[in-house]
C-alpha cells in the first residue's frame, strides 16, 4: 500500500500541536522515566517551541500528512537538526489508530526517506523510547541502527 505525503495545513497543525504536546508528555512519563506529569508537559512544550518557533513556517521543518488511497492514515515530521546540516531527523511519526498494524508506518517511513533524499540529504536519524517495542521492530526492519543508548532505572 503506497503512502503519499503532503504538507500539513494550518488547521491540521493546530490540532497536531496540542495532540503532540500531550502525547509526548505522556510518553515521557510512561516510557521515558519522567516521574512528574507537570514537568513532562512543560518539557514537551519547551521542545516543541524550540523546534517549531514559527509553527508551520519554521524553516527546515516539514510536517507532512500521510495518505493512502486518498485517505489520511497518519503524519510524519522530518527536518534538519540544528547541530548537523548533513543529518535530518524524524521528530515524529504517528499512524492514526484505525490504520495501525497494516503497514502504514513502514510505508510512511519509506515515503519520508524518499522525501528527505529528494532534498539532498542522505542521512536520517530518530529517537525511540525503549519501551516502544513495535516502533523499535519497525526501525530495525528498515535498517536503522543504534548510534547511542541511554538507560535508566527507578531506584
Amino acid at each position: 500500500m503506497p503512502v503519499m505525503l503532503r504538507p500539513m495545513t494550518a488547521e491540521e497543525y493546530a490540532a497536531y500541536y496540542d495532540y503532540s504536546i500531550r502525547g509526548f508528555a505522556e510518553q515521557m512519563v510512561e516510557l521515558g522515566g519522567q516521574q512528574d506529569a507537570e514537568a513532562a508537559w512543560a518539557e514537551s512544550e519547551r521542545q516543541m517551541l524550540m523546534l517549531m518557533p514559527d509553527g508551520l513556517g519554521t524553516e527546515g521543518q516539514h510536517l507532512l500528512v500521510a495518505e493512502s488511497e486518498g485517505e489520511r492514515v497518519g503524519m510524519v515530521w522530518v527536518g534538519a537538526r540544528q547541530d548537523r546540516a548533513d543529518l535530518w531527523w524524524v521528530w515524529d511519526l504517528e499512524i492514526d489508530e484505525g490504520f495501525r498494524g497494516r503497514g502504514h508506518g513502514r510505508a510512511a517511513m519509506l515515503a519520508a526517506e524518499a522525501y528527505v533524499k529528494e532534498r539532498g540529504v542522505d542521512r536520517l536519524g530518530l529517537n525511540v523510547f525503549g519501551g516502544n517495542a513495535a516502533a523499535i521492530r519497525l526501525y530495525d526492519d528498515l535498517g536503522y541502527g543504534v548510534d547511542a543508548q541511554q538507560m535508566s532505572k527507578r531506584i
